[in-house]
């Protein structure tokens, strides 16, 4: 009996906005829409990956502003599913 061969089918995203539309169903209804600082950020964040493979990124904003859910986890979900060796360290 040949043995089965099992693959990771994963949905490629782009950049981490097209994940957090897909995903994020407040987003999906338009109930809750980016500000454009938001947009930027992950739109820059997707395109800024440098050659040697590390990536620092700095993110200055007020409290409640959406840092963590609209910036933080949907950048770091997204490398996780683009980069084999990703590691992250947040502070």
């Amino acid at each position: 009996m040949p043995s089965k061969i099992f693959t990771k089918k994963f949905l490629n995203f782009n950049t981490p906005i097209d994940l957090i539309t897909a995903y994020d169903p407040r987003i999906l209804r338009e109930q809750t829409i980016l500000h454009s600082w938001q947009y930027d950020f992950l739109d820059d964040f997707a395109r800024d990956i440098p050659d040697n493979d590390l990536l620092m990124q700095g993110l200055i904003a007020a409290n409640g502003s959406g840092k963590s859910k609209y910036i933080l986890a949907p950048s770091i979900t997204w490398m996780a599913m683009n980069f084999d060796n990703c590691l992250c360290y947040v502070t």
